[in-house]
């Protein structure tokens, strides 16, 4: 199979040793269900080359290659963080953007 680079839309378990991240760039295995991946929007095609997939962030804990540095910055929380850390931080950054979304009414 010729590489075939997606970007996971979402966070999953792609392989039995291989857990994805969302906005991870990695190349799909040839796996029985990777067309659904890509009907149902878990992942997409990425646009660029095999020598553009090396100039991307990387984890350094890891080596996963994400398309964005914040991605792999919030992957890297895997790495830093307990699970409850994790959702607490999650929960900080959600409330900060409904914050940001409210709109003040009156005075």
């Amino acid at each position: 199979m010729p590489n075939q680079y997606v970007v996971a839309s979402r966070s999953f378990q792609y392989a039995p040793d291989m857990r994805v991240s969302r906005g991870q760039v990695f190349n799909l295995k040839g796996l029985i269900n990777d067309p659904l991946l890509l009907k149902y929007g878990h992942v997409r095609q990425y646009e660029g080359t095999a020598e553009s997939v090396k100039k991307l962030p990387t984890c350094l804990v890891c080596g996963a290659v994400f398309e964005y540095e914040y991605l792999r910055d919030r992957h890297a929380e895997v790495h830093e963080m307990s699970a409850a850390e994790r959702k607490e931080a999650q929960r900080q950054r959600a409330h900060r953007s409904y914050e940001r979304r409210v709109l003040q009414v009156g005075d």
